[in-house]
């Protein structure tokens, strides 16, 4: 048998992006009481170096309205990142905490938050 010549890293302690994505949309979940629903998507693209994620918020009691938050471009080497927020909002990452800022800036800017509040004052108009 032949010798390998290949190394196999260790990926036990690799978190990826888009696990910091889905945390995020099941935080939305749980934190509005599955009024909206965060839900991760992955994008076609023609890309072979690179995959596209979606962050969506779904509002089941609107006919599970779909409102896409952010976009999420992630090479094939993970970082550097670039992620593009619904307010025309685009930050690059190069590790996982500028992820986590540049996730946090869209999260609680005054776009998102007012998509955010009308989302859940009329998910709970309807519900009544």
């Amino acid at each position: 048998m032949a010798q390998s010549l290949w190394t196999i890293p260790d990926v036990n302690n690799l978190r990826l992006p888009v696990t910091v994505l889905k945390e995020q949309a099941s935080a939305l979940s749980q934190q509005t009481k599955g009024v909206l629903v965060g839900e991760l998507r992955t994008v076609p693209t023609n890309s072979q170096d690179s995959v596209q994620y979606s962050l969506d918020i779904v509002v089941p009691t609107l006919n599970n309205y779909r409102y896409r938050v952010l976009t999420m471009a992630q090479p094939l080497a993970l970082y550097p990142l670039t992620v593009i927020g619904s307010g025309s909002q685009s930050f690059t990452a190069r590790n996982e905490q500028e992820l986590s800022v540049a996730l946090q800036r869209i999260f609680n800017s005054d776009y998102t938050q007012r998509v955010l509040a009308s989302l859940i004052a009329q998910a709970n108009n309807v519900s009544r």
